[in-house]
């Protein structure tokens, strides 16, 4: 079952490596795609970087926190070092299926359509880069023209016992954002943003990960969120949907 935000976009983020939040937030395009085509038809740039994802985080056990739900905002604490358990599980995943950053997907699916909604001419082959600071993306592309920028903003496996409990649901969750900015002044001009979730139907145990079939299996629902969200984002883009920073 895929759960998507529609009026926002819904993400799990990790603060101080005590608690998860999970949030809905908004945000409105700064430039409209009429704006977007004007600015962008005599640029003398339009370079593509993508960045490292953050961290993969895989919930192997059974974790005991505190939940609040508040209005659009849900709380939830976890212990010290849970979250550092759940970095390195993530890892192990990551390392033992040969998980790779669904980035892949958003720029292979999103991008061609930019090129087509914004009737670019060409677009530059996207490159990878470590650093998303500002100054040192003027330093490596200079000061004219304009830049787009991905990264994973989150991506998680959560919910996995091994002993499954009524009301335990295993999901996947994905969130992506992007940003065209303008080298002269270094301006976010437009951003956009994605987060979506999916239910494991039935809920995938903690055993089912290890092996193959359950690695294969978050591998395409990773695969189903980033499609997902890249066709979010050219909702955004047409200014049909709004916009949110992950």
């Amino acid at each position: 079952m895929l759960r998507s935000a529609i009026q926002c976009s819904c993400g799990i983020g990790v603060f101080g490596a005590a608690w998860l939040l999970i949030a809905c937030t908004h945000s409105s395009t700064i430039w409209s795609l009429n704006e977007l085509k004007q600015e962008l038809a005599f640029a003398p740039q339009l370079a593509v970087v993508y960045y490292p994802p953050e961290a993969l985080l895989v919930e192997k056990e059974l974790i005991t926190y505190k939940y609040r739900k508040r209005g659009p905002v849900g709380f939830r604490y976890l212990l010290p070092g849970q979250v550092a358990r759940m970095q390195e599980a993530g890892a192990q995943l990551r390392s033992s299926a040969g998980l790779g950053d669904p980035i892949v997907e958003i720029l292979a699916r999103f991008l061609p359509v930019w090129q087509e909604l914004l009737q670019l001419r060409s677009i530059e082959t996207p490159r990878f880069q470590e650093s998303d600071n500002k100054e040192t993306l003027s330093t490596l592309f200079g000061t004219e023209g304009y830049l787009l920028d991905f990264k994973t903003s989150s991506w998680a496996v959560y919910g996995l016992w091994d002993e499954i409990g009524p009301n335990v649901q295993s999901r996947v969750s994905y969130g992506v954002r992007v940003r065209l900015v303008r080298l002269s002044d270094r301006k976010s001009v437009w951003r956009g943003g994605c987060h979506q979730e999916e239910i494991f139907i039935p809920v995938l145990s903690a055993q089912e990960l290890a092996g193959q079939d359950g690695a294969e299996r978050v591998r395409a629902v990773l695969s189903r969120l980033a499609l997902s969200c890249a066709d979010d984002l050219e909702q955004q883009v047409l200014g049909t949907r709004p916009a949110s920073d992950q």
